[in-house]
């Protein structure tokens, strides 16, 4: 059992320090948004699909509810 759990333990970790760089490049880039992204995202009467797919991750990752 304790060979199982180290080996998903392993598992885990590889796919978190796989993941982990694109992570904080997304959180650059959301800290270099300023008030005048977002209102010019609320100008669009109906965003792009990638627009909106952008705002629902970024409400999710803030738990705020995407609308």
């Amino acid at each position: 059992m304790s060979i199982a759990l180290d080996r998903l333990r392993q598992d885990v970790q590889a796919d978190v320090d796989k993941a982990n760089p694109q992570y904080e490049n997304a959180l650059r880039a959301l800290r270099m948004l300023n008030k005048a992204d977002y209102d010019e995202i609320r100008t669009f009467r109906q965003p792009p699909q990638p627009v909106l797919a952008v705002m629902n991750t970024i409400c999710i990752m803030f738990h705020r509810k995407p609308e």
